[in-house]
Formats: C-alpha cells, sequence, structure tokens
C-alpha cells in the first residue's frame, strides 16, 4: 500500500452469503450474513490466513451500510491492518 494514495475496498463475493473485504489484491476481512444483520470481522494483517481481529466486528443490517461504514472508517482513520 502506498500512504500517499487513497486506500479502496472491494468486495468480492467469496462464497454464499459472505464477501471477502479487499484492499490492493489483498484480503483484509471477511463479511458474513448473520441471523438478522452483516458482520464484518477486521483481520490484523493483510492475506489469505486469518490473523486475528483488529477490532470489534461492524454490524448493520444492510450490507450496503457495512460496506459504506468501511470505507468511512478507512477515510477517516486509514487502514487497519497496516
Amino acid at each position: 500500500m502506498q500512504p500517499d494514495r487513497p486506500v479502496k475496498l472491494t468486495f468480492p463475493r467469496s462464497e454464499p452469503y459472505s464477501y471477502s473485504i479487499m484492499a490492493g489484491g489483498q484480503q483484509v476481512g471477511k463479511i458474513v450474513e448473520g441471523y438478522a444483520a452483516w458482520e464484518a470481522y477486521l483481520w490484523c494483517e493483510p492475506g489469505p490466513r486469518f490473523t486475528g481481529y483488529a477490532d470489534a466486528p461492524v454490524i448493520r443490517p444492510k450490507l450496503g451500510e457495512v460496506r459504506e461504514t468501511l470505507r468511512e472508517r478507512v477515510e477517516l482513520k486509514g487502514p487497519w491492518w497496516a
């Protein structure tokens, strides 16, 4: 990641009811559909293997709200995985 460039998050579908959180071609978290809400789990380090959580999960009733919250968080606070 280049610090002078804005971080762009993408959310490709990885399996039914689940999306990867990608930044710069690396996986930095996972979004899964829970019983009544969508939950985003943010990883401490980028990569295909789980390395621990960077923070409490982001939980919102709609998938679009989770995506919006994560993009705002990166814009305001910077990458959580760095």
